[in-house]
């Protein structure tokens, strides 16, 4: 942010400063691949407990409310982010991305190995800490080092991992489980980030470089777009995380899919959101950030609407409904990001931090919300909920003020 005006008594007005040239990491460029493969990893270990739900609890012995309510509260340790954007801003990118690596590893080995509620509880607690983590370094890290300019592309990439987490992670899934047990994809997976740990950490410049951006002006335009982008984002977080949460069991009661069957639509989900990431790498940047964000949630609300009308009448509305509604909030949300890491200026770690530790209340909240609501009434009142977020949420992002962070 920067004040342009005051000659001859006309007034200060703050305006956004140039897009600054890419600077030069340690390493000589951005290692957008490790950071991927990371997230990609560690999201195949916090999606597959949403996804085969069902499966989990049935293996221990409880409902599927209660293991909603335990995945909410497990959720609740990505708050542990919340108080590294200081140290971010710093440039210290490296070490909590490593830290939320080591923190995940041992969250998968503890889901793997102690088979109770507890042990669910306590591990999947490890992976979204872990999770947090990463997600804030890796953006914090891409939003110093990629101008704004083009930096809908490099988060876009980022973000194929979550995709990646469901089309490589969930059929794997499904087949260990067959095969060996339901515990078995969290063991692999934490061999898997054990194994790929020595190299991120050398490929990751110790300190990232310093943004030459200033830091963002307290103003009300500033304070503005701030709050717009942030409560933006996670009532749109609210709206598909009441549906991840609850759409596998409902196929599962509603149109009696099978384990292999729901690792088949989430291969379906995946692509989905594949194309849904690598499109907004693609256009966000050109057609302008907000447009895609409201672009998202204009396809994620019909996605709700057929599903509220069809879903129970028809398997194949109900897969094309699903995937729609993750396509639209997937584009949206990935859309958004990259005004995140923007509107705090010099302190985007800070207001990225405090975005994801916000994000992962809203998903506690989202998924204990979203299975209670199933278990008393079915899936028509968590449709409604997503409908309402996904809504507000375009509102909230048209009307917040974040119009220069286009």
């Amino acid at each position: 942010m920067r004040w342009v005006g005051g000659a001859n008594g006309a007034s200060l007005r703050p305006v956004l400063a140039e897009p600054i040239t890419t600077p030069v990491t340690t390493r000589g460029r951005v290692p957008l691949g490790v950071l991927t493969l990371v997230k990609l990893l560690l999201g195949v270990a916090l999606r597959l407990p949403y996804l085969f739900l069902g499966t989990v609890t049935r293996n221990l012995g409880i409902s599927v409310a209660d293991g909603g309510r335990i995945l909410g509260v497990g959720e609740l340790a990505g708050l542990a982010s919340i108080g590294i954007g200081p140290s971010l801003d710093r440039g210290r990118h490296r070490r909590w991305l490593l830290s939320g690596m080591a923190i995940g590893i041992l969250g998968c080995f503890g889901v793997a190995a102690v088979h109770t509620s507890a042990g669910l509880l306590v591990g999947f607690g490890a992976i979204c800490m872990g999770m947090g983590l990463i997600a804030t370094a890796g953006h914090s890290f891409l939003g110093t080092e990629v101008p704004y300019a083009q930096r809908s592309r490099a988060i876009g990439l980022f973000e194929t991992s979550w995709a990646g987490a469901l089309l490589l992670g969930a059929p794997v899934a499904a087949v260990v489980m067959r095969f060996v047990g339901w515990w078995s994809p969290w063991l692999l997976v934490g061999v898997m980030l054990a194994a790929v740990m020595p190299a991120t950490a050398a490929r990751m410049p110790g300190h990232a470089s310093s943004s030459t951006r200033a830091v963002a002006s307290d103003t009300i335009f500033a304070w503005r777009a701030v709050i717009s982008t942030v409560v933006g984002s996670n009532l749109m977080v609210v709206g598909a995380i009441v549906m991840f949460a609850t759409f596998g069991p409902w196929l599962q009661d509603q149109h009696h899919v099978k384990d292999v069957g729901l690792g088949a639509v989430a291969v379906g989900l995946g692509f989905m959101e594949l194309i849904s990431t690598s499109g907004s790498a693609a256009v966000a940047d050109r057609i302008g950030k907000r447009r895609a964000v409201l672009l998202g949630m204009l396809v994620m609300t019909v996605a709700a609407v057929l599903l509220l009308v069809v879903g129970n009448r028809s398997l194949i509305a109900a897969v094309v409904g699903i995937v729609g509604l993750f396509g639209g909030f997937e584009f949206a949300y990935v859309s958004l990001l990259a005004v995140t890491s923007e509107v705090g200026g010099a302190r985007r770690a800070t207001v990225v931090s405090v975005e994801h530790s916000l994000s992962t209340v809203m998903r506690a909240a989202g998924a204990a919300v979203g299975t209670w609501l199933y278990g008393r009434s079915g899936l028509h009142p968590v449709l409604a909920v997503t409908i309402v977020c996904a809504l507000s949420s375009a509102v909230v992002v048209l009307a917040g003020g974040a119009e220069r962070f286009r």
